[in-house]
């Protein structure tokens, strides 16, 4: 990953966006740090979750048979009864 001091991405930052719409990372340094990473932004194809991935889970619940007892019961067990029980 190029890396630039902040003076040379301030001169740069129209090359450096462009860069960045390109796919490419670059690294701004301030009196030699690491301050920045300058990446691009994923766009919705680059998402992990999207209608097929949602769909294929889907596919995968409807094949679980149905849960013992409810996740309200559950949670009332694991709390000690339902509220205001005593």
């Amino acid at each position: 990953m190029p890396t630039y001091t902040a003076t040379d991405a301030q001169d740069r930052l129209p090359a450096l966006l462009d860069a960045s719409e390109r796919g490419e990372s670059v690294t701004i340094t301030r009196h030699g740090r690491p301050v920045v990473e300058l990446r691009p932004i994923p766009t919705a194809g680059d998402r992990r979750v999207n209608a097929e991935s949602i769909d294929w889970l889907e596919r995968q619940l409807a094949d679980l048979p149905p849960p013992a007892e409810d996740s309200v019961a559950q949670l009332d067990a694991v709390r000690g009864g339902p509220p205001g029980a005593a």
